[in-house]
């Protein structure tokens, strides 16, 4: 791989980051989750370190990431890409399609009306499918909250579920 290819793999991370944005947005909101999103605007990812695999097609942040674009911001100790071998690369992936994206440890995703919190999170992009998994996970917009052990959004049902006990809703009607 060259170094001319690995702003790409960034962008990808940063488009993992922002889907899971916004499908945590979706499910405080009580709507169908959008899909994954793509943008041109400005991207910053810092990290530790960066391993990229090319083996493996998969490419690896770690310590202190960070990944900011626009008014998005993901963090977490860990972020992993895996990529799919089998699909052909492109001008958005150089290793093939996105296959899943991993967040691993004091996940955070922030934007402008809501907060997520997670001890890990997973996308799959084949089922679009993200669970957000730990001791407790949070989704937050205005003073509405929602919190349990796994919160799992699925885009084609367009179901969002909570459990792993104790679950717990905290709704202020006229609050965002």
């Amino acid at each position: 791989m060259t170094c001319a290819r690995i702003p790409k793999i960034l962008l990808l991370a940063f488009a993992a980051a922002l889907f899971l944005a916004t499908l945590s947005n979706g499910a405080l909101a009580q709507s169908q989750p959008s899909g994954f999103v793509f943008s041109d605007a400005p991207l910053n990812i810092s990290s530790d370190s960066l391993v990229l695999m090319h083996k493996e097609n998969s490419a690896t942040f770690k310590g202190n990431v960070e990944a900011v674009q626009e008014e998005t911001t993901l963090k977490a100790d860990e972020l992993i890409l895996y990529f799919d071998e089998e699909t052909s690369p492109d001008e958005r992936s150089p290793l093939g399609s996105l296959k899943t994206v991993l967040a691993n440890g004091s996940v955070i995703i922030q934007t402008p009306d809501y907060t997520a919190w997670a001890d890990n999170a997973r996308y799959d992009a084949g089922r679009q499918q993200l669970v957000l998994t730990g001791e407790k996970v949070t989704l937050k917009r205005g003073e509405n909250t929602v919190t349990g052990k796994r919160i799992t959004v699925d885009t084609p049902t367009g179901i969002t579920k909570v459990d792993g006990g104790p679950v717990r809703v905290d709704f202020f009607p006229g609050s965002q």
